[in-house]
């Protein structure tokens, strides 16, 4: 994801597995939003150290997942929320 106002991303994986990057995806305001569908497959989010991560998933059968946590005070909020059914969603920092 390359955005210099970063505001909200929608993802659906339906069978199969997604990795997206959001290394150069810029929040320009204080929080941001991504809504994730996921069934019977896998999402891996890669995001910034900086960025805050607060989970708001429902799972049936699957998995939310935040790895390596690296969270700075003056941080912006980035809320998941959405869906995951008999699979995963995996956040690493990197």
């Amino acid at each position: 994801i390359n955005a210099t106002n970063f505001e909200r991303a929608n993802i659906k994986c339906s069978f199969g597995e997604m990795k997206i990057y959001f290394d150069n995806a810029i929040i320009t305001s204080d929080r941001a939003d991504i809504y994730v569908d996921v069934s019977f497959g896998s999402a891996q989010l890669y995001v910034p150290k900086t960025w805050k991560i607060v989970n708001e998933v429902n799972t049936s059968l699957g998995a939310m997942d935040v790895r390596n946590r690296g969270i700075d005070a003056t941080s912006p909020v980035v809320t998941i929320r959405g869906n995951v059914s008999l699979g995963d969603v995996e956040v690493y920092y990197i």
